[in-house]
């Protein structure tokens, strides 16, 4: 009996992910603000295009144009994922109701997950499809890299969740105003945003290995070298693991933090 009170539970919760996915896509798609935010967002990346084209026939990149081209449409089809815009929306959550959320951490993650994650990755999803299919399409990616590169998508969202989520509680508890001005700049210096990962050498490949931030470019950089960096996939492993139990902790413990 409870097992089956628990799949009808399951099923409900995936059938109102499911139509708030479809609504969200068709209001969209149905919007002209929609496709003139993106057309407007994608300002910067053709910079980005146009100045590591200009970089690379100078020097010996070992990249081509055509996959240089690709890479950055991709990051801003995941552009969530570099901009940490998630961590200001988890600590207006938590002053919206922060007397809830110490009763029930679980409660707290499927708020923040339904609420103001879930919404973004919708509204980036069609433009997402588009860049990873035309890169299969234009061969930048085998069909097998392609399983490999949905499965970092995934590791690299659930840490993002949880990054994002312990560093909006450090912001809330601490006042550490500094913590979006670090994600912010810091971040995207070593994110693989600006310069892809893999151009990564010396002391400044030590210096990202040892950063929670690489996980953003992860599945990204295989358009560029579908050789996965195994030092890199454990740096991800490693901090989504801290941040998940880090980001439970704290929220097992918010009314106490509250009251201090």
């Amino acid at each position: 009996m409870l097992n089956d009170c628990s799949l009808e539970k399951e099923s409900i919760i995936f059938s109102k992910y499911k139509l708030m996915i479809k609504n969200r896509l068709i209001k969209n798609l149905k919007s002209p603000t929609y496709y003139f935010s993106q057309v407007f967002g994608s300002a910067a990346y053709v910079f980005l295009i146009v100045l590591w084209i200009f970089l690379r026939d100078r020097s010996n990149l070992g990249v081509t144009n055509t996959q240089i081209v690709m890479y950055f449409i991709t990051i801003y089809s995941f552009n969530y994922l570099f901009t940490f815009n998630f961590v200001d929306a988890v600590v207006a959550r938590l002053k919206e109701k922060s007397e809830l959320f110490w009763l029930n951490p679980t409660s707290a993650l499927r708020i923040f997950f339904s609420k103001d994650f879930l919404p973004i990755i919708i509204d980036n999803l069609p433009l997402a499809f588009l860049s990873v299919a035309s890169s299969l399409a234009l061969q930048l990616i085998s069909p097998q890299a392609l399983i490999l590169f949905l499965g970092l998508i995934i590791l690299t969202h659930i840490c993002h969740f949880f990054l994002s989520i312990t560093f909006a509680l450090l912001k809330f508890y601490l006042r550490w105003e500094w913590v979006s001005f670090s994600l912010r700049y810091i971040g995207l210096t070593w994110n693989g945003s600006y310069l892809p990962l893999i151009f990564f050498k010396g002391i400044f490949y030590k210096i990202l290995i040892a950063l929670p931030f690489l996980h953003s470019g992860l599945a990204i950089q295989l358009l560029l070298n579908e050789q996965l960096n195994v030092t890199f996939l454990l740096n991800v492993l490693v901090f989504t693991l801290i941040f998940v139990l880090t980001s439970l902790y704290m929220l097992h413990n918010f009314k106490k933090f509250q009251q201090n």
